[in-house]
């Protein structure tokens, strides 16, 4: 076994069943990244994971317990040795999450270290995946995160398809089927907010055409490259006042009076068609005029994102299985329509197949859940709106 970072120890099963070795290197605590029944010295603190080394081993829902169990441990003044049963691949895997997460690294970098200290470290191809996963989700493991639900997505298409049928007790499941936050966001939008700093964004989100029913945002979109950012790449407005004046007062952004911005004559007057007449202003420099106080300062526009679909020849908006397709999916079927939820309008909205459907732009999307463009219009909605 091989010391990685100080108090953290990787190695096989033998090393961990050598207990004098053990207490010879301090180490009290013990992480077994393996199955079955294991004979190691019971005043060793424990903690196992039930696990084969194989490339569809779900290792990834494992990380934040094991790492929750190696920071505790090491924070008590323990000890720890990892291992699997060579030391090379699912106990690697381990130390790498943990690593990654407490030193905010990349798969590689974690890696390298582990390297230095055991140089025959292997992961499988499944383990490094779920590792370049975790990173791509900043250390978390929640189906909040994009890239987290695509994984187990993946996973549950392939399963789906092998089998060539689905078991609606397990496999249509709340980590397949993604609840969209429509209602959510427009409770946001039409709430009064306890705060006026209430921050404002917006969102696109795709409609149905015939009864305007929110259905599905950029985050739901299963993108092979064709999907616009999130937010807007242009550059930055330019100010207000692209002024070069000296006479500029950079306190306060307004310009210092000069003797140019001080009418010398009598304010010209102006008669309306009624005989009335008013003071014109409209000659006046800007600066002449009653201004807002600094201290409250032009509130900025608010950004409008790009639209969702950006290549013209895709067929529509592939997205994930969400919850609202429950009624249609519920049937068992691997193909079969997408209607919209709303009941009342029952629209075919596309179609689907887990097995995956062909876009336009020559793109095989799996699983294939697409809505026709035709059938559907993309809206701006304002988020997070102040009182």
């Amino acid at each position: 076994m091989d010391e990685v970072i100080p108090g953290l120890w990787l190695g096989s099963l033998s090393s961990a069943q050598n207990t004098e070795n053990l207490r010879k290197k301090g180490i009290r605590s013990v992480v077994s990244v393996l199955r079955g029944r294991l004979r190691i010295e019971q005043t060793m603190i424990r903690y196992q994971i039930s696990l084969d080394d194989t490339p569809d081993a779900d290792i990834l829902a494992h990380f934040i317990p094991a790492i929750n169990f190696i920071t505790h441990q090491l924070g008590k003044g323990y000890k720890v040795l990892v291992h699997c049963h060579a030391g090379i691949s699912r106990s690697t895997t381990i130390v790498a999450a943990y690593l990654m997460l407490t030193r905010r690294l990349t798969v590689d970098a974690a890696l390298d270290i582990i390297r230095e200290a055991r140089s025959i470290i292997d992961p499988n191809e499944g383990f490094l995946k779920q590792l370049e996963v975790f990173h791509q989700a900043k250390y978390q493991v929640s189906e909040q995160n994009v890239a987290v639900r695509r994984f187990y997505l993946e996973r549950k298409a392939m399963k789906l398809t092998s089998t060539g049928a689905i078991n609606l007790d397990h496999d249509v499941s709340s980590d397949l089927l993604i609840e969209t936050t429509m209602q959510a966001e427009m409770r946001t939008v039409n709430a009064p907010s306890s705060s006026d700093a209430t921050k404002k964004k917006s969102s696109r989100r795709i409609r149905c055409k015939m009864c305007r029913q929110l259905l599905a945002g950029r985050e739901h979109m299963l993108d092979h490259g064709q999907i616009g950012p999130s937010t807007p790449s242009g550059s930055r407005r330019a100010s207000i006042s692209t002024s070069t004046d000296p006479n500029e007062d950079s306190n306060t952004g307004q310009q210092a009076e000069s003797p140019s911005t001080v009418p010398t004559g009598p304010l010209p007057i102006s008669i309306l068609p009624d005989g009335s007449t008013f003071v014109d202003l409209t000659g006046l420099r800007p600066s002449t005029l009653i201004t807002p106080s600094s201290s409250e300062p032009t509130p900025k526009p608010i950004p409008v994102p790009p639209p969702i679909l950006i290549n013209p020849k895709c067929s529509g908006y592939f997205v994930e299985p969400l919850k609202w397709m429950d009624p249609f999916l519920s049937g068992g079927e691997l193909t079969g329509k997408i209607v919209c939820p709303n009941k009342k309008c029952n629209a075919k909205l596309g179609n689907y197949d887990w097995a995956g459907v062909p876009c336009g732009c020559t793109q095989w999307i799996t699983p294939g859940f697409c809505i026709n463009r035709s059938k559907v219009d993309e809206v701006v909605i304002q988020l997070g709106r102040g009182s």
